[in-house]
């Protein structure tokens, strides 16, 4: 796999990892996605250096909020360590999202520009997310919808 600085370009046109358009130009459109996918698609190591994370998974999946603050709630995939975490309570309008970047305790609600505390606290457990007992993430009775990208890492 070419690493982020190559430009190569793929049957559809683009490609995430691309730095500049065929002709040379900084290829302004597809940065989003570039940026997505350098923070989804790569393992960051200890000792500085990065390569491409070799298994990407999603899982998606919904449950009932219970108002406990520090909730501990199991994945479906038990392997699986998250690196970017979307959660929508079915009677709001913004999401919340936590990415492996942001501080412990640290979620942006989508349409805010500030860190918003005690929705989703922790991800840094492989195969839980750590709830607190906002309304947005962890409310008696409302469902959420959730999506987590992440890695999956092998079984102890």
């Amino acid at each position: 796999m070419a690493d982020l600085t190559t430009i190569e370009w793929v049957r559809s046109g683009e490609r995430c990892d691309a730095a500049n358009d065929p002709n040379g130009n900084p290829d302004i459109f597809n940065r989003p996605n570039r940026t997505i996918y350098a923070v989804l698609a790569n393992q960051h190591n200890d000792d500085g250096t990065h390569k491409l994370a070799e298994f990407m998974a999603v899982e998606q999946g919904s449950y009932q909020g219970d108002s406990v603050d520090g909730r501990l709630y199991s994945l479906n995939t038990s392997n699986l360590s998250p690196k970017v975490v979307i959660i929508l309570a079915r009677n709001t309008v913004f999401p919340v999202f936590k990415s492996i970047g942001m501080g412990s305790d640290e979620t942006k609600e989508l349409g805010t520009n500030a860190f918003i505390l005690n929705e989703i606290q922790d991800m840094t457990q492989i195969g839980t997310l750590e709830l607190g007992n906002a309304a947005t993430v962890n409310a008696t009775g409302t469902t959420y919808d959730y999506i987590v990208f992440g890695t999956l890492v092998a079984a102890p």
